[in-house]
């Protein structure tokens, strides 16, 4: 691997760490409030045609517009201006639609609206999607998306967005549901839980 690309890697790894442990202080610490959230990725669509829908594992059609990967998204969000605008770190680990071990990076500006028990939440910030290089898997089709980096793909979105409804309940963890939009390729919907702490 470059040496150029080596350092990428260790810069971002440290930026992601050092947001994550920051994030986790003041939670810790008890500044205002803060949430941690539990999602499951459950559902892939794939906007466009594409050409490796025999690679799925779990899918609802022969073209794969619909697909299921397997995984967990780990959030941690801290409100910075009352209950209306939070900054949001999130960290998937994931079977990705061909079963090859995926993840994604994301932090991001959050705005929050409330009436009653029910909330919506809308993001955008950077995010880093990758995974295992798929061009080991049998009759793998490359279309051009990901970038290679020793035996991974990736790509890197400046702006990448979610839209998020809450369903808040007392003295138990809220209920969610995150659409994420990822046009013109993909959009993915995850359910989940948050658990909010201080106030």
């Amino acid at each position: 691997m470059p040496a150029r690309i080596r350092e990428r890697r260790r810069s971002l790894r440290k930026l992601i760490m050092t947001v994550f442990l920051f994030l986790a202080g003041m939670q810790t610490l008890g500044y205002g409030q803060g949430i941690l959230e539990v999602k499951i990725i459950a559902l892939t669509g794939h906007l466009r045609k594409n050409h490796n829908p025999h690679l799925y594992k779990l899918k609802l059609d022969k073209k794969g517009r619909l697909a299921f990967p397997i995984g967990i998204a780990l959030g941690i969000e801290y409100f910075l201006y009352q209950n209306h605008l939070a900054v949001k770190f999130v960290q998937s680990l994931m079977l990705d639609c061909g079963f090859q071990p995926a993840g994604f990076s994301h932090l991001g500006f959050r705005l929050h609206v409330q009436k009653g028990r029910h909330a919506l939440a809308i993001g955008n910030g950077p995010t880093l999607f990758y995974r295992r290089d798929w061009s080991h898997l049998p009759n793998y089709v490359d279309e051009g998306l990901f970038r290679r980096a020793a035996n991974c793909q990736y790509i890197f979105f400046w702006y990448a967005g979610e839209v998020e409804y809450i369903y808040t309940r007392r003295n138990k963890p809220d209920f969610t549901l995150t659409f994420i939009p990822g046009p013109p390729i993909f959009f993915t919907i995850a359910p989940g839980w948050r658990f909010v702490n201080g106030g």
